[in-house]
Order: structure tokens, then C-alpha cells, then sequence
């Protein structure tokens, strides 16, 4: 039998070694490729999340903190939307607006959206709330029962999917997205149907207040939850 060839780093690789390596190689930087088009596309899409950081609004509208703190906005830059408010960082703007329920005032912070979904991040200074009793007090929107419904999606803290963070779901979201809720970012589910079109529900208690923390080790994860379902006008 013929000898095998002995490599030495500093001679030449011997042939047959070539044609033993080339293939596999080959096969090796195939697969990478593959897999370099495949991963990515398996991946949920961030969506249209925007932050308009830096570019500050003020917008005028009803203070309402039930359950969770909202502008109900008026004219303005939106025109009349409902627009949940938070705080800088993790946390929800319950606290800073408590002494203005069911006021009318102007908010300055800045604007995360997604869909039609918007959010007011309010600035830290002491003038970014003003009271406005010119600016007539919008009533709550009447609430329109759907009755009891059977959903699957995905719990989500709202500041992070309208795009403080993207992606602002799934499970390498889940530590994050369970501290914004624990500060009173107000949690979102989100379905999405066969063409990925996603529909966004608020989530409360049975009896309306903020969502207990009982439902914190789901956050992330898609799963099937049973609810009175609810519709307002935005």
C-alpha cells in the first residue's frame, strides 16, 4: 500500500488532502449561504414601528388614567385620537398626571407609532404639562360590548412595540417587556391572521384595572387567552 502523504504546515498541502478538503469546503460554504438567507427570513418583521425621538409635539386634549393614563386628543397635530402617555425609560405616566384627571391640558414629549396606534413620551420638565380650562373637556367614548372571545397572540408592552424597540416582541423580548409593564407601560395583545395583519387589544383585569401580574410569565409567548372583549371609537 502506498504511504499516506504527511502534511507539513510549511510545504505544500499534499493533492490528496486537496481533493479530500475541496467538497467539503464547498458543501460548508453552501450551507452558510443557505442558512444566511434562510434565518432572516424566518424572522418576524419589526413592522412600522417609528420613534420620532428628538422631535418634540405638544398635544392638547382630556386627561383620562383609567386604566392606564391616555390623552384623549384633540384637533391639533393627530386630530382626535387617543394617545397613551408614559414616562421617560420603563415607566408609566400615572403618577405625574394623577392630579389631572378628566382635565383638559396640553402634554409636550414626543410621538412612538405603529399602525395608528400612538403613544406620547413625555418630556422631563417641569413645564411639559399645562392646564388648558379654554379647551373643552372630551367625554370617555361609549364602550361597546363584544362579549366573551377566545384570542391567540402575543402579550406585549405597548411603549417597545410602537417603537422604542425593534423588535419589541417575542422571546428575546420578554425581560424587557415584563419591567415595562411592572413600571405601568400599558400592555397590548397582538393577533395576527394568516396574511400577518396584526390586530391590537389593550389588556386588563376581569374588573377593569391594569393587568395582574399573574399574567407576567406569558408575556412573550404566543398563547391563547379567554376575555370580554371590548370596542371604544379611538
Amino acid at each position: 500500500m502506498k504511504p499516506d502523504d504527511f502534511f507539513i504546515g510549511w510545504l505544500p498541502t499534499p493533492v490528496r488532502y486537496i481533493q479530500f478538503l475541496r467538497p467539503i469546503i464547498l458543501a460548508v460554504l453552501f450551507t452558510f449561504v443557505v442558512l444566511g438567507l434562510l434565518v432572516p427570513s424566518s424572522q418576524q418583521t419589526p413592522g412600522t414601528a417609528q420613534w420620532n425621538e428628538g422631535d418634540e409635539v405638544t398635544l392638547s386634549g382630556t386627561v383620562d388614567l383609567l386604566p392606564y393614563a391616555v390623552l384623549r386628543a384633540r384637533d391639533g397635530v393627530l386630530g382626535d385620537k387617543t394617545v397613551f402617555v408614559v414616562e421617560m425609560g420603563k415607566q408609566g405616566a400615572q403618577a405625574r398626571l394623577a392630579a389631572y384627571q378628566h382635565q383638559s391640558v396640553s402634554l409636550r414629549g414626543t410621538l412612538l407609532h405603529r399602525d395608528e396606534r400612538w403613544m406620547l413620551e413625555l418630556a422631563d420638565e417641569p413645564d411639559t404639562i399645562q392646564t388648558k380650562p379654554s379647551l373643552q373637556a372630551m367625554p370617555r367614548p361609549v364602550v361597546q360590548s363584544l362579549g366573551t372571545q377566545t384570542l391567540r397572540g402575543e402579550i406585549v408592552d405597548s411603549k417597545c412595540y410602537l417603537g422604542a424597540m425593534k423588535p419589541g416582541g417575542g422571546k428575546t423580548h420578554k425581560a424587557c417587556a415584563v419591567l415595562c409593564l411592572k413600571g405601568g407601560i400599558p400592555p397590548m395583545f397582538v393577533t395576527r391572521d394568516e396574511q400577518k395583519r396584526e390586530t391590537y387589544y389593550l389588556l386588563t383585569s376581569t374588573d377593569g384595572s391594569v393587568l395582574s401580574a399573574d399574567c407576567y410569565p406569558y408575556v412573550g409567548d404566543r398563547i391563547e387567552a379567554q376575555g370580554r372583549l371590548s370596542s371604544t371609537a379611538i
